[in-house]
């Protein structure tokens, strides 16, 4: 009898992956949802000797408690430590984390530069049945543009944001990126400087810097008219600022995750923009290249405890 592995979500794992997975010896039991509870997961995870973390569950404590037979857990993108709340368990127990991470850099950046396009010329309010007609819009050309974290999703914004014509565009990461600075003309300020002088704003930042990172008093000094287009969890932002900004008019946003707060779904949309669910990652090249990756690694973390793609 082939061991098993458990998938979560239906876009993970392809067909032609899901037979290499058979090809190797392991049968894939799936939870075609992306959004299973704590329970779903525990039972599903028994007997299960490896783990591909697709959807959108937390892989608590108690889901590493279930687990009797797990020896890996591969997660799909690259903040592993939101989704797997549970990994020094997981590692007290020995069982191997892996993640794709940075895969899916070029379609979130890509994403946000065509959220920053649509909101920056009201694409939205100038189409059939928006708000505004024949207003004249801003060229991102013309924007001062920020970047809130210099990683590989705020580096492709940078290379992005050149190649359309911007000129001048500023960063705020945790560490400086002089080469980077010198290569794409980018300078670097503080992160207050950032928010309070930029009329695009970009922001890849990870969950863990905290909730309200960005504090009520930056929201109200970002300056009227500015946009902000966020890859990150809404976590980072004050929400209660963010939303009397975007209510007032003041400012835009387009968010790749929604924010569960009832009040931000009376807001225009060409104010406030955020898909279902999360899409920018969402290609098929994307989608292939992390298959491809995470059934690779969760083979050799099971069989072998060891691949480039360990994170614990």
């Amino acid at each position: 009898m082939n061991q098993q592995i458990l998938v979560t979500d239906k876009s993970f794992i392809l067909p032609h992956h899901e037979q290499q997975l058979r090809s190797a010896g392991y049968d894939v039991v799936r939870i075609s949802v992306s959004d299973a509870t704590e329970q779903e997961v525990c039972e599903a995870i028994k007997g299960k000797v490896g783990y591909i973390v697709g959807g959108f569950e937390m892989v608590t404590d108690a889901v590493i408690e279930s687990a009797d037979e797990l020896r890996a857990i591969m997660f799909v993108g690259t903040n592993w430590r939101w989704a797997i709340p549970g990994h020094e368990l997981a590692g007290n127990k020995g069982i191997a984390i892996g993640a794709a991470a940075h895969i899916n850099s070029h379609a979130v950046a890509e994403f946000g530069i065509a959220m920053s396009l649509i909101m920056c010329r009201n694409a939205i309010g100038l189409a059939r049945g928006g708000t505004t007609t024949g207003t004249t819009e801003r060229s991102l050309s013309d924007m001062r543009i920020g970047i809130a974290g210099l990683g590989h999703i705020g580096e492709k914004y940078a290379k992005f944001a050149n190649a359309l014509g911007a000129k001048q565009i500023s960063y705020y990461s945790r560490t400086r990126k002089p080469e980077l600075e010198q290569n794409l003309d980018l300078r670097y300020v503080e992160k207050h400087d950032l928010v309070t002088n930029s009329d695009l704003l970009f922001v890849s930042l990870p969950s863990v810097l905290g909730k309200d990172y960005f504090t009520a008093r930056e929201i109200q000094e970002l300056p009227r008219g500015s946009i902000i287009v966020s890859s990150s969890s809404p976590d980072l932002f004050n929400i209660d600022s963010l939303y009397e900004r975007l209510a007032k008019g003041e400012i835009t946003a387009a968010f790749d995750d929604n924010i569960k707060d009832d009040r931000f779904q009376s807001l225009p949309l060409e104010t406030w923009y955020s898909p279902t669910g999360a899409a920018a990652d969402n290609t098929h090249s994307t989608i292939e290249a992390v298959s491809d990756c995470c059934v690779k690694s969760i083979i050799n973390l099971i069989e072998t405890g060891s691949d480039e793609r360990r994170v614990n």
